[in-house]
């Protein structure tokens, strides 16, 4: 069992990386990567786990990129966490999310009985502060029931009071986890809810010109037809095709190792990144 796609506390998950990875252990997943957005500062911890769980670890990132005004999340595996050029655009995008979870706090607060030090207290010792913690401060106040309740409706796609944030093009973010060694995967290509059904072939093919690796396939947001027709189109563009839970614990009903990636699928990955290493292409 191979689950590519998971969080911990570290950005937006409830579980911190070492009981995420007990979590994945009791539910029988052999093979795990820590996916957190923006950070890296949790894959230390998951990683000893791992080793203590007799579990595969895969070193992971997801990004947020921007693709002609839509957000896209890339995923990045078998990153150098220790790249000084990954770290360095890190820093700066945790702190452009920052001002933006502001900038919603400050919008909110006009509506509603909401502080930026509530947020900061319900993320505390979170490296990437974000909508999902202003959700979830949202929810402790009594505002919504859940956290996928709030993104339904306050927070949701075109609400009023969510700028757009800052993000690199889907090319910088491939470019980004090229350099720190890893391999780029498109995640919940086709998600409900997210606005990315536009993403087409040619627009994967021009992303795999610039050195896109993957597509998240079997993904809870995905129905059975998109699952088969992102096959295809993998098949046509060249892409190997990943699975994974997106597990945030409390804050989605996502269960560890309900979406896996299949084996000979991490085999041809491993593989890249063992050519990619003796090229000597890891910074």
């Amino acid at each position: 069992m191979i689950d590519l796609h998971t969080h911990s506390n570290h950005s937006d998950g409830t579980d911190d990386p070492a009981a995420l990875v007990r979590l994945a252990a009791l539910a029988g997943v052999t093979t795990i990567s820590l996916t957190d957005h923006d950070t890296t500062s949790g894959l230390t911890e998951a990683r000893t786990e791992a080793t203590r769980h007799r579990i595969a670890f895969v070193s992971g990132i997801e990004l947020s990129a921007d693709a002609d005004g839509t957000i896209v999340h890339v995923l990045g595996h078998y990153i150098n966490e220790h790249s000084r050029s990954l770290q360095d655009r890190l820093r700066s995008l945790r702190e452009h999310r920052r001002g933006r979870a502001e900038e919603i706090v400050s919008r909110l607060s006009a509506d509603y009985s909401i502080t930026w030090r509530e947020v900061q207290n319900e993320a505390a010792g979170v490296d990437s502060v974000g909508r999902p913690h202003i959700a979830d401060t949202l929810v402790a106040k009594g505002y919504a029931r859940s956290r996928p309740e709030v993104f339904a409706t306050i927070l949701g796609n075109g609400s009023p009071y969510v700028p757009s944030l800052p993000a690199p093009t889907v090319e910088e973010a491939i470019a980004l986890i090229d350099e720190a060694g890893g391999l780029s995967t498109i995640a919940h290509v086709w998600g409900s809810a997210r606005g990315s059904s536009s993403i087409d072939g040619y627009m994967l093919s021009q992303w795999k010109s610039v050195g896109l690796s993957g597509l998240e396939v079997w993904h809870r947001e995905h129905s059975r037809v998109q699952r088969a027709q992102l096959l295809r189109l993998a098949d046509h563009v060249g892409l190997y095709t990943t699975g994974g839970s997106d597990y945030h614990g409390t804050g989605k009903p996502n269960q560890l190792g309900e979406y896996e990636t299949p084996p000979h699928v991490l085999d041809k990955m491993a593989a890249r990144v063992v050519q990619r290493v003796s090229a000597g292409r890891v910074s």
